[in-house]
């Protein structure tokens, strides 16, 4: 067999602004330009990525497209329009979409993971601008994809049951660990760590509730939540202030990887 062309689609990709999808997507094509040298891979990013994602392996191409996924309206359209141009002008044999959307209409087999169903599971805790645009475009990036890639067993039983896939179409694939985290050491201060966004959907709050149950008999210890600063911040802080945990919980928002690897 020829080597595959395989495309990426990293146009959702906004460093520091979509949480734990970036890292997955950094280090997905990092393992991937380790263990592949013989097909070719092309990332089609947007103007706020740029060159930053390619691993510099001479089979990884970076392909700029020119739009910025801040505004996402723009990337959705993009996504859909110029997209599937792009792709057919390199030949693509497939497309790898990691961040939940596809093309609708594309002409080569796409392989699309999914995080989570939470705009299913929990719809409350959606901005209801955002909620039809979830449900229509993963609705359709399902089943337009000749592979759907869950990383959990859940995920998996959920594509099932909401959009009544057939099992055979979905391939559980559990997330990894960066090899950085075996190479930590025990700190001296106790405190524990959380890192997500700071979304409803993430139970940031039934967190704050248990850990000042915690602190009772264990008042030496802090809790670190780090991660994107999303739109439940502010119930978060007030929360914290008002269950009189304002010196023993922070909220540090995004930080650099290395900041991490400390935390």
């Amino acid at each position: 067999m020829r080597p595959l062309r395989i495309g990426v689609n990293a146009l959702y990709l906004i460093p520091g602004g979509v949480g734990g999808t970036e890292i997955y997507l950094r280090n997905l094509v990092r393992a991937l330009g380790e263990i592949d040298s013989v097909n070719e891979y092309f990332l089609y990013t947007n103007l706020e990525t740029g060159d930053s994602l390619a691993p510099g392996k001479p089979n990884v191409h970076t392909v700029p497209q020119m739009v910025r996924a801040a505004f996402r309206p723009a990337r959705i359209v993009w996504e859909q329009l110029a997209l599937p141009l792009a792709v057919a002008v390199r030949r693509i044999d497939v497309l790898l979409n990691p961040g939940f959307t596809a093309p609708i209409l594309c002409g080569c087999p796409q392989v699309t993971v999914f995080h989570d169903l939470q705009h299913m599971r929990h719809p409350e805790h959606f901005r209801w601008f955002d909620l039809p645009f979830w449900r229509m475009l993963l609705f359709w990036s399902a089943h337009v994809s000749r592979i759907l890639i869950a990383d959990s067993e859940a995920t998996g039983d959920d594509l099932e049951r909401f959009y009544r896939l057939p099992q055979d179409q979905i391939r559980v694939v559990p997330l990894g660990v960066d090899a950085k985290f075996f190479d930590v050491v025990r700190r001296p201060e106790p405190f524990l760590l959380s890192v997500s966004t700071l979304h409803p959907h993430k139970n940031l709050e039934r967190l704050l509730r248990v850990f000042a149950e915690f602190r009772r008999g264990r008042p030496q210890f802090r809790l670190v939540i780090a991660g994107l600063r999303g739109f439940n911040t502010a119930h978060l802080e007030a929360l914290r202030k008002g269950l009189g945990l304002a010196e023993s919980v922070e909220f540090t928002g995004w930080i650099p990887r290395e900041g991490l690897y400390d935390l």
